[in-house]
């Protein structure tokens, strides 16, 4: 009764009558589309996906057209994959991203081929099984607890050499506390602060009772007096020097500014000690490109210039996670056998 009511007090305005088909037929759409999507169909291009994985033509296409719609392809599949577990959330995209930037940076850079790459023609698959098998110990391996165990400001308080150490050093502001809270996968294990040159004494870490790392006091800048740059010096220098235990130190390189005459000295001291020593890049996410390729070339032609330098250079990112679970993988391989296998 009430479309007849309507269709004779409108069909007195002809533009009033239009006005009512037109609404007529949006509602009409509106309460179909309702009643497929209670009933599980999907509409997807020409097609219609019943139930049960069955498809039909889908006359509604060219009425959405005419109406100025769009057909999205592969929208309705895609939001269908994510439920099932196959396709991954729209909110996970720049994640995505971060990933995809961090494989870039990771396969161009650091020297070597990616995992699961063969580039070089000679390369076996038993070589992507140990780098694979390498890169995950280092995950098992960082991923169990990691403990403070003490802040050393004198060379007396050192603690007992028990375990493997691995030692970071670098310029002040270069981003060790970052990284190393990076590699554990923790947040405040190091403290990190915009100030350079907080680090003032030895801090040790238990990484799961297999090996010990240590986080040095930056040099190159800090807001102290002279007396008390000279105490960090001296015990940073009677620690690197001494310490039978230490198996290998990290050299933190800033990506953006590349090595200072205080890295190459420090270069040359750990030549003189026999200190092996691994360079380092940090912060690749805030260099280009060109830039960081040209920056980690520069590096590594240093570093072959040394004989206790590493030969590898690793391009890190704590932002990016570029770089992490490779240097997991090297600093794992000098860790304390674990003796449960």
């Amino acid at each position: 009764m009430l479309p007849i009511v309507f269709t004779f007090m409108l069909g007195q305005f002809p533009a009033g009558l239009v006005i009512y088909w037109a609404w007529n037929n949006l509602l009409s759409i509106a309460q179909q589309w309702i009643i497929m999507r209670q009933m599980g169909v999907t509409i997807s291009g020409q097609t219609v996906a019943l139930p049960g994985g069955k498809t039909k033509p889908d006359s509604g296409a060219p009425l959405r057209r005419q109406a100025g719609l769009r057909d999205r392809p592969g929208a309705n599949a895609a939001q269908e994959g994510f439920r099932r577990g196959g396709a991954a959330e729209p909110a996970q995209a720049p994640r995505r991203q971060q990933q995809a930037q961090a494989a870039e940076t990771q396969g161009v850079l650091n020297g070597s081929r990616a995992v699961g790459e063969t580039g070089d023609p000679s390369a076996t698959m038993e070589d992507d099984a140990e780098a694979r098998a390498a890169i995950e110990h280092g995950r098992r391996l960082f991923a169990g607890p990691c403990d403070f165990v003490a802040g050393i400001a004198s060379i007396d308080g050192l603690p007992p050499a028990a375990l493997p150490e691995i030692a970071f050093a670098g310029r002040s502001n270069v981003g060790k506390s970052t990284l190393i809270n990076a590699l554990t996968g923790r947040r405040s294990l190091a403290r990190a602060s915009r100030t350079p040159g907080r680090t003032r004494q030895l801090n040790f870490f238990d990484l799961g009772g297999r090996l010990m790392l240590v986080d040095l006091p930056g040099y190159g800048y800090a807001r102290a007096s002279k007396r008390e740059i000279g105490q960090w010096n001296r015990l940073f220098r009677a620690y690197l020097k001494g310490r039978a235990a230490l198996k290998r130190l990290c050299l933190l390189i800033d990506a953006r500014h590349g090595t200072h005459d205080s890295d190459r000295a420090l270069m040359d001291m750990l030549d003189e000690a026999g200190v092996s020593f691994q360079g380092v890049l940090t912060k690749a996410d805030k260099v280009g490109g060109g830039g960081l390729r040209a920056e980690g070339d520069g590096v590594r032609a240093i570093l072959q210039g040394h004989v206790a330098a590493h030969p590898r250079l690793i391009v890190t990112s704590a932002r990016s996670q570029a770089g992490i679970a490779e240097l997991r993988a090297e600093i794992a391989a000098l860790a304390k056998a674990n003796p449960l296998g």
